[in-house]
């Protein structure tokens, strides 16, 4: 999904607007409910628009990747739903599959060649050994980046300088409550006052006037 919008906004010609990198991100949720009164039987219509629970937050990139992925899986979640009900799609174990793999796996030597049945199996048991092996590697990397930030944190902590860059992990502050209150939240606080006077404005309320 982002891809496709990096694609069609880096050379400036596709009419997408362009992702701008930030790992910070000030989101808006305007929830609006809209009141339709009609008298008949060709009355006049009596409209009633509300805003209530105006809200502002702060979010990372991280989250906006997250909620991606999320439309993504409702989509594929309804896919697999109508695959259920049409009889395409099958339940083995907690997975759901297409019929025709279900088969396969449970009478593979009806589908396959004593040939390609072998070769089945030692794939498997080679992406198994692999896979085992990436996560043990990872695992004990990262167990040796911790020990050498710990130690050198602690000697720069002997010395009395409590270096906080060595309890950073991510891309992120190591310095959350800080640098939030400092920093991020009071200019997200302007932007929803900024948004907040502008919807009393167009909207009519007494005592509130701003310029726009």
């Amino acid at each position: 999904m982002l891809l496709k919008q990096f694609r069609e906004s880096y050379t400036g010609l596709g009419g997408v607007e362009p992702w701008v990198w930030s790992p910070y991100f000030c989101f808006l949720d305007i929830p609006l409910s809209r009141t339709v009164l009609r008298i008949p039987p060709a009355g006049p219509e009596l409209e009633d628009i509300m805003i209530e629970n105006l809200q502002v937050a702060t979010e990372t990139q991280n989250i906006i990747l997250a909620r991606c992925l999320e439309f993504i899986a409702k989509d594929k979640l309804l896919d697999r739903e109508i695959g259920l009900m049409l009889g395409e799609m099958g339940i083995k174990g907690d997975k759901v599959l297409k019929i025709e793999e279900i088969l396969k796996e449970e009478f593979p030597e009806v589908f396959l060649s004593p040939e390609e049945y072998e070769k089945m199996e030692i794939e498997k048991k080679k992406k198994e050994k692999a896979k085992e092996k990436f996560y043990a590697s990872r695992y004990k990397l990262k167990r040796t980046i911790d020990k050498i930030r710990a130690a050198i944190g602690d000697f720069f902590k002997t010395l009395g300088w409590d270096v906080m860059f060595f309890r950073a992990v991510g891309p992120y502050e190591f310095a959350m409550s800080h640098r939030l209150a400092k920093y991020y939240q009071p200019v997200v606080a302007g932007e929803f006052e900024r948004v907040r006077k502008f919807i009393e404005t167009k909207m009519g309320v007494p005592g509130v006037s701003q310029p726009w």
